[in-house]
C-alpha cells in the first residue's frame, strides 16, 4: 500500500482492543462501580484512533480534584488531536490532557458522587510508538 516509492509505503497498521479506566486525582478514597468499559483502536503509522464506551458510577465523600480516563493503548507524542464524545451527565465538562511520563488521559471535573456516567468516545492522537 502506498505505491511504488519506498517512502510512501504504509508499513505500520494495527487494530486491537483495550480497557478504559476511570481514576481520580486528589480528594478522598473513591469506590467506582463499573457497568461496562470496552474499547477498540486503529493505529496507522503514528496516528491512533480509539473508540470506547465507559459506563461507571463513582462514590466518594470528598470530591477529587479531577477525574481521568486512562488505559489508552499507546502513549501520546503530541497532545490529543481530536475528541468526539457523548455523555449522559450534563454537569460534566471534558478536555484533552497529556499526563507527564508519556501517559495519556482525558480528564474532567464535576462528577457528583453516586451519578452514573455513560459515555461513548472517539479520540485521535499522535504517538511516538
Amino acid at each position: 500500500l502506498g505505491g511504488t516509492g519506498a517512502a510512501n509505503k504504509l508499513s505500520d497498521f494495527e487494530t486491537g482492543t483495550f480497557t478504559p479506566v476511570l481514576t481520580k486525582s486528589g480528594g478522598s478514597s473513591v469506590s467506582i462501580s463499573v457497568t461496562s468499559a470496552t474499547g477498540t483502536y486503529v493505529k496507522v503509522g503514528r496516528l491512533v484512533t480509539v473508540t470506547f464506551n465507559l459506563n461507571v458510577t463513582p462514590s466518594y465523600s470528598s470530591a477529587p480534584t479531577y477525574w481521568l480516563i486512562t488505559g489508552f493503548p499507546f502513549p501520546v507524542n503530541v497532545g490529543i488531536g481530536s475528541i468526539l464524545g457523548y455523555n449522559n451527565n450534563n454537569a460534566t465538562s471534558f478536555a484533552g490532557r497529556t499526563e507527564t511520563g508519556g501517559n495519556n488521559a482525558l480528564f474532567f471535573a464535576n462528577l457528583a458522587s453516586g451519578t452514573a456516567i455513560n459515555s461513548f468516545w472517539t479520540v485521535s492522537y499522535e504517538t511516538n510508538s
